[in-house]
């Protein structure tokens, strides 16, 4: 969801008025914002399982062994 509407935009610039424009690039922000949570979270999950370990999602949880 963030790059189609980045390259939706820079492929027709012209082609949306500023309304549209401007939704393009929020829907960008917000989507881009969501992602960067999720990867930050994963990043998180990951130092917490030693090496060797696996890490997994059990029941809705996140859990290593």
């Amino acid at each position: 969801m963030t790059v189609l509407p980045a390259l939706l935009l820079a492929a027709y610039p012209f082609r949306f008025d500023f309304f549209w424009q401007q939704f393009i690039v929020l829907v960008i922000l917000v989507n881009s914002l969501g992602a960067g949570g999720d990867l930050v979270a994963a990043l998180i999950g990951a130092r917490q399982v030693p090496r060797g370990g696996e890490g997994g999602i059990w029941q809705g949880r996140a859990c290593w062994r």
